[in-house]
């Protein structure tokens, strides 16, 4: 079957790959109002991505979600 989902972010590979707690923290915060807030998706995109400019952890998120799309 199909088992495929989306479940959470990598903490561990983010821990591994330097990122402070507080990136990890909001990185979270950011995955769960992208993928689980209300509305359409590309807007919730456009909106966490002004929302979060300063911020370069989750503007490479967001920016990596942007490009594949």
């Amino acid at each position: 079957g199909d088992r495929a989902g989306l479940v959470g972010i990598n903490r561990i590979g983010l821990e591994r790959a330097g990122y402070s707690p507080e990136e990890i923290k909001l990185l979270k915060v950011v995955y769960r109002r992208l993928f689980f807030g209300e509305g359409q998706f590309r807007t919730r995109l456009e909106k966490l991505r002004a929302e979060h400019a300063s911020s370069k952890a989750a503007c490479s998120f967001l920016d990596f979600i942007i490009s594949y799309q």
